[in-house]
């Protein structure tokens, strides 16, 4: 394993503890996912068709649009689906699986195995295997047929795409672009261990079933392109789809309810829809739920559940769909997309956020905090357990300590809810983790662009880390905000063309002389474009045009501020 050692020592007793500095730089070798850099989202052909036979069923998630590929850099590892099984006996046919074209990875190659296993681990993770293929030649840019022919009995089941040659003698394996699945859905197989998988999207591996289909069976599929993160305060609209997986035509008029859950006892119901035609066998139907949900102010995780209420049913394990999504304003400085460096830095491993980086405006609350930390096989945690801390402008002041946590590493994050918010009048204020161990484990991850704004030592003595920027976030909540404010002389509308479409055109006027920020951001608040970011004066009106030939598919905020008057708006390209 290639690893870059950058490695030093300060010697100095600081508030009696040892300051002290060690990091690693991840290479290729270890262990990493590398996404397809020239992605070209299109409808790929169709494979073979079961609905040829009664007895024969496809489980699908994606949507049959291929939005980029992945690969992994180390030869065994993998990615996978979880079916549910519409029966208690079913046979499993085979699999689908879609690699990327010949464009990428170069050279590339052609092999792969599939790995098929019970959800019968903890909380209905893979466990027992019950199958597995000889070493599959796959045709690149196609879907794969993969014979499988294994009873599954009283169980759901997965179905992983293994990858037996390193990067970049290996294919790319597809994913669309929508996040339609409900939770744990996706996985990886990593150093030998499952685990759940957040990339956007699904994984393009279908199951072909051989079964006895029941008279009535309505199945609740997947949802509507669903972000993982969102923010607080907007219309969000919620969609699910249901598929007659049965013999008979399901009449209409099936109700299909609606239920959010969140922080605070929070509850949301929309009891209200139901289907609006005949469903004959494998036909679906997408409902949407109206008026849009109105996402909240608090910040934290809301489970999102559909399920339908048909009351000949015969099979009622797949009636009910489940998703969890994140509410909050994140901020942070780390570039999460590139890890690059874990340290163990310490004793204290700080990030100093700087309000006004963020066009934040005093007073605020910090609600939650975010952080990442990364296990190395070559430099093991000898203890997993840390402490979050909030530290006022003078990076002395202790604000917030939590109580003790235990690290998970990546690709999963630790999320913390501060209780009660901390809040923050004025100056900057610093998020450290504090280590139990004197060893400065559980490691950081961080980027390779250096801010300024990491820091490692303890309070009132820190020392800046000048590799990168730590893998920390804040969510923030605005007390005194304005969201949107009634200005007669300023105008903005998405105008002439209805949302969702293939193209969206955005106008806007304001007086002579007034300065305009307009943004594009992603549904975690992310900035996607600035069409104008300094805040200098413009032109007193204006058209965008936005459409999916220059921007992927999928939900985005547009951002338009002006010295007294702020409004976001929801935009679907499609």
């Amino acid at each position: 394993m290639e690893v870059i050692m950058k490695k030093y020592l300060l010697i100095s007793f600081l508030f009696l503890s040892l300051i002290f500095a060690s990091e690693r730089e991840l290479s290729y070798l270890e262990n990493f996912a590398i996404p397809c850099p020239i992605p070209k989202p299109e409808i790929v052909p169709l494979p073979p068709a079961s609905q040829d036979s009664p007895d024969y069923d496809t489980l699908i998630y994606d949507e049959n649009i291929r939005a980029n590929a992945w690969a992994w850099n180390t030869r065994g590892n993998g990615w996978g689906m979880k079916f549910i099984s519409p029966a208690p006996n079913i046979r499993l046919y085979g699999a689908l699986v879609m690699l990327w074209d010949t464009t990428w990875p170069v050279p590339g190659g052609r092999r792969f195995l599939v790995r098929v296993l019970k959800d019968d681990g903890p909380n209905g993770a893979p466990g027992t295997l019950i199958y597995e293929s000889d070493t599959i030649l796959g045709t690149r840019g196609a879907w794969n047929f993969v014979l499988i022919d294994t009873p599954i009995v009283n169980s759901n089941f997965y179905i992983f795409y293994i990858q037996p040659d390193s990067y970049p003698l290996c294919p790319g394996l597809c994913i669309d672009g929508n996040s339609n699945a409900p939770d744990n859905v996706l996985w990886q197989y990593l150093a030998g261990s499952y685990s759940i998988d957040k990339r956007r999207g699904e994984w393009m591996i279908r199951a072909i079933i051989d079964w006895t289909p029941q008279n009535n069976n309505l199945m609740t599929t997947v949802f509507g392109n669903m972000p993982f993160d969102t923010v607080p305060r907007i219309n969000f609209t919620l969609r699910a789809t249901v598929r007659n997986i049965g013999t008979q035509t399901i009449p209409s008029g099936v109700p299909v309810k609606l239920r959010i859950v969140g922080p605070q006892g929070y509850v949301y119901e929309d009891i209200d829809q139901a289907t609006t035609t005949n469903l004959a066998r494998r036909q679906s139907q997408t409902i949407t739920f109206t008026p849009a949900w109105r996402i909240p102010d608090t910040s934290g995780t809301y489970q999102i559940i559909v399920w339908h209420e048909f009351g000949d049913d015969e099979w009622r394990f797949n009636d009910t769909i489940k998703r969890s999504l994140g509410v909050a304003s994140w901020i942070t400085y780390a570039n999460w997309n590139n890890p690059s460096y874990l340290t163990w830095a310490g004793p204290q491993r700080a990030t100093r956020f700087n309000p006004a980086d963020f066009r934040l405006t005093y007073p605020f609350e910090i609600t939650r905090i975010k952080h990442q930390f990364y296990w190395h096989q070559q430099y093991p945690w000898p203890d997993s357990i840390f402490q979050f801390r909030i530290y006022a402008d003078d990076g002395q002041t202790l604000l917030y300590e939590s109580d003790t946590i235990r690290a998970v590493s990546y690709p999963l994050s630790i999320e913390h809810a501060v209780e009660p918010p901390v809040q923050i009048n004025s100056g900057t204020f610093y998020v450290a983790v504090m280590p139990r161990s004197y060893s400065g484990h559980p490691s950081t991850l961080a980027d390779n662009q250096p801010l300024g704004k990491s820091f490692y030592g303890s309070p009132g003595s820190w020392v800046s880390w000048t590799y990168g920027e730590f893998f920390t976030a804040v969510s923030v909540r605005q007390l005194a905000m304005v969201e949107e404010v009634d200005n007669s002389s300023v105008e903005f509308d998405i105008t002439e063309i209805t949302n969702p479409k293939k193209e969206i055109r955005i106008k806007w006027q304001v007086p002579k002389g007034m300065w305009v920020r307009i943004s594009l951001n992603d549904v975690t608040g992310r900035v996607v474009k600035y069409f104008y970011k300094n805040a200098e004066n413009t032109s007193q009106k204006g058209i965008i045009t936005l459409d999916n030939k220059t921007l992927s598919k999928g939900v985005y905020l547009l951002h338009f501020e002006t010295p007294a008057y702020k409004k976001t708006k929801k935009v679907v390209l499609f």
